[in-house]
């Protein structure tokens, strides 16, 4: 489960997962792109968790402590 502002998160950790998959399955060296992306998504990572409102900091919290 995750919270509204946390899916563009998500799915760019879908999409490298999807990117190493078809790199392995295709014996192929994407290596680079995957490093772009993953770059991408640290940052995207540190602006929206930098950012996030006394309420969303509750939410995570409650989230992670159900799981």
């Amino acid at each position: 489960m995750s919270l509204d502002f946390e899916r563009p998160i998500i799915k760019l950790k879908e999409i490298i997962d999807e990117i190493q998959k078809f790199m392995i399955e295709n014996d192929l060296d994407l290596s680079s792109e995957i490093h772009v992306l993953e770059e991408r998504l640290n940052k995207m990572q540190d602006e929206i968790y930098s950012n996030i409102t006394p309420f969303q900091r509750v939410q995570i919290a409650r989230l992670r402590n159900r799981r």
